[in-house]
Formats: C-alpha cells, structure tokens, sequence
C-alpha cells in the first residue's frame, strides 16, 4: 500500500505481479480483492486500455455470482471447491465504480453505464437502536444471539443510497443519449448530495464536457473486536469531513465540487456490511452453547443427557474457536470520493486539483486537452496520501514528448520552458529517449519525420527505427504486453505505452525530468552516439 500513498504506481504494479496477481489469474481466495487493487493502479496510472481485460474479469465475478434471490449481494462465493472473497458489499459498489471509470475513460459510456448500475444493488436495513443510531455489527450480533438465526433474516431491502453510482449512471445516459435516463439517475444523486446540484446543472447546461472522479485519503482498516475476535469493525486512518475540491482550469476558477461517496460513512453502516458476519454472533452464540451444555451435563440423571450436554459443550468450543471475524479487506481504497464536471476548450490546458480538509492535497494536471469526437471524457485521479505530496504533482512543466503529449517541453538543463532560439533542452525534445533525448512516443511515420525535421536519423526508415525499440526489447503496444500494462521505459521499465494526459499517471512520469536512458544494446549504444554528436553546436554533448 505505501508505493501506491506515494503515487509509485510502477512498483506498485510490479509488487502485484510479483505476488501472482493478473487478470488471467482467478486462483486462491483472493484472486477477486487482489485484481481489484490491480485495477485500482492502473487506473491511477492513466492505464485505461490495459486494464480493460481485467475490468471485464472483475465485472464478471461481480455479476455472475454470489447475488442473492432479493437482489441484495454475497460476501462469499464458492467455486471448484474454493471459498472467494468477494468484499464487503461498499467494496463491490467501488470496485463497480471502478469498472465504469475505466469504461468512461476509453470512451465505451454504454459499459460505463451498466458497470454503474451494478453498483446500485439493493441493501439490507436492520433499522436503528433505542438512541435513534444505526444498528452497529455488534448490536446486530447480540439480536441475532437473543432472537436466534431467523432475526438475521428480518431485514427489509430498501434501494442503494450510493450517490457516486446514481451519478456515473447519470453522465454515462449522457454520453449515450439517453436524456430521460441521465435526468433521472442524476436527480437522485442530487436527492442523496444536494450538493451535487451546481455539477449536474453543468451537464444538462453543456458548460462541462470533462468529468473527474478523484479518490483522496485512506480507507479505513478492518480489525477483529469483540468476543472472541469474532466482530469485525472498522478503524478510521484518514477523518471525514465536509471539505469541498477545488478545481482550476488554466488559472480559472472551475468550481469547488463536493465529495459523492464517504467511504468510513461506507464502512459503518451496517447496510452496506455482510451478514458473514454470523460469525459475529457465532463467538457469543458459542459461549452460549459451552455454558447450555455445562448446565445440562451436570444436571442430567441418565447417561444419554450426559452425552447430550457433552456434545453441545463440544459443539460451543469448536464454535468459539472458529470465531475469529474475516479482516480480508481492500486496503487501496479512499476515504472519499470527489466528483467534478468541468469546462476544458483549449489544447494542452492545466487542470489544478485541492482536496481534503485538515490534511488537504494537490495535484497539477498538465496537457489536458478538449474531449475529441465525443460529448465528454473523463479523468480518474488518485490524490497521493496526506502529507505524501510528490514534486511531480506541483510541476508546472512536461519534460517529455509520449503518444498522449505532443506540446512544449520543458528544458532538462534549465527546466524552464524551450522556446525561441535553439537550446539544447528544445533539441533534445525531437530525439528519442532511447538515444538520449525528451521523446518516448511509439515509432511512427510521424515521429520519424519529426526526428528528421530536426536533423536526427536521417537515412533512417520507420523500420529501422523500430528495430532500435526491438534491441531494446522495449514493448510499444499494450498487445505486446499481454493485454497488460507495464513498467515505462522513464522508470527504468520496458514499456513505451504512454498513460492519459489528465492523470497521476501523465504527472509522475512526465511531469519530471528522469535519468538518461542507459541502453542495453551495442546498437542502440553506437546510434545514441552518433545523434548527440549532432548536439554540440546546440552546447548539448
């Protein structure tokens, strides 16, 4: 968890994949938590395309099993002999949450929608206390306790108040169409977070063409309370509280936006909690059967009670012993969940983001262009952990050219922006990275005629510049992946898959200067020799 608080999504990935988890991997009990998390950073990575596989395994575990006959969901589901830990049910609702970001930020706004609304499951609702409070975990354990096992089945089923999911239904109706569809999942947003209303009025007035979804803070911490260890709870890392985001579009205020989903609000409902938690009541139970059967053995006059009492004696310890609560939970997820709708109309525009409270955070979004072709885009930010701020997340400038990022660069040298006479930062951006320079685009026709313009690789044909990748044995599709993302070449990986503009992912590669590539290859060596040569009248070795 702490490689992906600071924003080191790449570790993060590689530490996944190091432990088994991908999306072609359904073994163990925790293959479902696990490729959630591995959605969760690529994602944040500006990854979209490679996590489509992935979403679409997620999205079918979420789907196909464990939903119960009132439309509620499971907690636990059983397949070829193994127990899956499917979440608790606010943990099904952001992993659906995440499968429609990830469908938004592709542009495939129909999945976006039915992702959505397979957030909006049906909850259960045991009521409140005497005190007018929710019903804790515990209270509901010790009901049960007194009532017995029917009590568990007393809830009434009432409709999901999850106002991030009415909300993403909403603007993917939008994109598709669909106005009635939009109007109404969008009104009952704003009917749970009134506070949602100047983002929704946005859309439907066509002022806002650029969405963003920003996770901020930790999520709490399952622990084991109670008897026996058996109740499982939640402990708070980062502290709720009202604080709105505010948003800047090239210096102009965008709005301040509220927050759509709490996830420690989440965690303490016990609407949105499982019912496996009969172990809950199994500890107390238990404790109950131990001290039945003492009871009934010491009192018995004949030896078929005595062994009556013996077997519920052993039937509560075995109970006890089993008692301990599933603690199995999503660590990666926020605290909150921010959404805003906002204006982009300029090429290359940058998107300032401050969120939270007390423990507030920053990111600087560079490059941010309007959507192309479609009504709207949408951008998937993860702010790092309070008091984790990267350099990256305030630069200011992009230091290298990608296949998401065709503007002004920034000087290596000077860090100041190139432009006007030749320097050797502006040289630098029309070279390839692997051969010394600021350029990590794919090879392309255009990028070789680029490189060309500016005097590098003349006599070079697209395939021989693609055979310097091919030494390197750099992959340049998510295809050559496996379908998969992986480690960028700035990070010391193999891939040149570039992340979305808009993301933490763009930021924390792009949006600093990285060590000189250092190449594997005799090839490539020689070439990269050859081109900076031609630096030296530009000052630049």
């Amino acid at each position: 968890m702490q490689t992906t608080a600071v924003g080191e999504y790449g570790a993060a990935r590689s530490r996944l994949y190091g432990a088994g988890v991908s999306a072609e991997n359904t073994r163990g009990n925790n293959s479902l938590l696990d490729r959630v998390r591995l959605l969760q950073v690529d994602l944040a990575d500006g990854q979209a395309r490679a996590a489509e596989v992935n979403a679409n395994r997620v999205y079918e575990v979420l789907r196909t099993q464990g939903i119960n006959a009132d439309r509620t969901v499971a907690s636990v589901v059983f397949g070829e002999g193994v127990r899956y830990w499917k979440g608790e049910p606010f943990e099904q609702a952001l992993a659906y949450t995440y499968i429609a970001v990830q469908k938004a930020m592709i542009g495939d706004w129909g999945n976006a929608r039915a992702a959505a609304e397979g957030s909006l499951f049906l909850l259960r609702d045991f009521g409140e206390n005497e005190r007018g409070r929710r019903l804790s975990q515990r209270e509901l354990a010790e009901r049960a306790a007194r009532a017995g096992d029917r009590y568990l089945e007393s809830y009434e089923v009432r409709d999901s108040d999850f106002a991030l999911g009415y909300f993403l239904s909403g603007v993917a109706s939008l994109a598709i169409g669909d106005q009635t569809g939009a109007s109404e999942r969008l009104a009952e947003a704003v009917a749970l977070r009134p506070d949602l209303a100047d983002a929704v009025e946005a859309l439907h007035r066509g002022e806002a063409n650029t969405i963003l979804i920003v996770d901020y803070g930790l999520a709490p911490t399952k622990i084991a309370t109670g008897p026996s260890g058996a109740i499982s709870d939640y402990s708070v890392n980062t502290w709720s509280d009202q604080s709105a985001m505010r948003v800047t579009v090239d210096g102009r205020e965008a709005g301040r936006f509220p927050i759509a989903a709490d996830v420690n609000a989440m965690a303490a409902d016990h609407s949105w909690r499982n019912l496996e938690d009969v172990r809950v009541a199994k500890a107390i139970i238990g404790q109950g059967l131990v001290a039945t059967g003492a009871v009934v053995a010491a009192t018995a006059d004949d030896d078929q009670a005595q062994l009556v009492g013996l077997g519920l004696i052993l039937a509560g310890l075995a109970t006890s012993a089993t008692a301990s609560a599933d603690t199995r939970h999503n660590e990666l997820l926020p605290q909150r969940v921010y959404v805003a709708a906002v204006g982009v109309t300029e090429p290359d525009s940058t998107v300032r983001i401050e969120a939270g409270g007390r423990e507030s955070a920053s990111m600087t979004l560079l490059g941010v262009d309007p959507p192309s072709g479609e009504r709207f885009q949408l951008r998937y930010v993860r702010m790092n952990a309070p008091g984790a701020m990267a350099r990256w997340a305030s630069s200011k400038q992009v230091y290298y050219r990608s296949d998401s990022y065709d503007g002004a660069l920034a000087s290596l040298d000077s860090g100041a922006s190139s432009g006007g006479a030749p320097s050797g930062g502006e040289a630098l951006g029309d070279l390839p990275y692997i051969l010394g320079g600021q350029d990590v685009s794919t090879p392309t026709h255009e990028a070789l005629a680029r490189y060309q313009a500016a005097g590098y690789l003349r006599g070079y044909t697209l395939n021989d510049l693609t055979n310097l990748y091919r030494e390197e044995r750099i992959t340049l599709t998510t295809e050559e992946q496996g379908g998969a993302a992986a480690r960028h070449i700035l990070e010391g990986g193999s891939s040149l898959v570039a992340p979305l503009a808009g993301t933490a992912g763009f930021a924390r590669l792009f949006q600093t200067p990285h060590p000189v590539y250092r190449a594997r290859s005799e090839l490539v060596r020689r070439v990269a020799r050859e081109q900076r040569a031609l630096l030296e009248p530009y000052g630049s070795p």
